[in-house]
């Protein structure tokens, strides 16, 4: 595959993922991508290289899932029992054998972490701008994962009604801009593959 030879390539990465997906399964996740390019780099060919790159992100998921779970309800037991259930659930069995699963750890590793600081900057846990930034830019690589990490905004409306009873204007306003600029990209990118491969 030329594009985990030259994933820096960005041209080479569009075309590819254009020219490789019918228009109903067109997918944009250059994060994944880069992580299989650095597996290549790597493990060459060892598919075991690739299996063990998967488990470490869903372990790595599975430890922000423990850390916003503690963080909400301030129980290490509870947080933990949610993190072992989700790591040893079989649910996740594709996600994690399957080499072409990864998208699904990796986004939701990042998703979580948009969550987390996401909660902290409504706590005041820390600077709200520092805070915001890493939220930003932990939602901008979840969505360079995969394009269900849109699902946030609704986990954001979730969290303020039943924990914080408000909406913060700022934070909310960078979620709703980079989701805005996510989907016009992908829908102006969706339309220039359409016009074409007309059929």
């Amino acid at each position: 595959n030329p594009v985990l030879e030259h994933p820096l390539d960005l041209a080479s990465l569009n075309k590819n993922l254009s020219a490789t997906r019918g228009l109903k399964e067109y997918f944009f996740r250059p994060l994944v991508i880069l992580t299989f390019a650095v597996d290549r780099f790597f493990w060459k060919s060892d598919v075991r290289g690739y299996h063990v790159t998967n488990i470490l992100w869903h372990v790595l998921a599975a430890l922000a899932l423990y850390r916003l779970v503690a963080h909400l309800y301030r129980d290490r037991a509870v947080s933990f029992l949610t993190a072992l259930f989700f790591v040893v659930h079989p649910v996740h069995t594709e996600a994690v054998a399957y080499i072409s699963g990864r998208a699904d750890p990796l986004f939701l590793f990042f998703l979580l972490l948009t969550f987390i600081f996401y909660t902290r900057i409504h706590e005041k846990t820390g600077p709200p701008a520092v805070q915001t930034v890493f939220m930003g830019v932990f939602y901008i690589a979840a969505l360079l994962c995969k394009e269900h990490a849109l699902i946030f905004l609704g986990l954001a409306v979730g969290y303020n009604l039943i924990f914080q009873k408000k909406l913060k204007v700022w934070p909310t306003t960078v979620l709703l801009a980079i989701t805005g600029f996510y989907l016009y990209s992908r829908l102006t990118d969706y339309r220039l593959l359409a016009a074409a491969h007309p059929y």
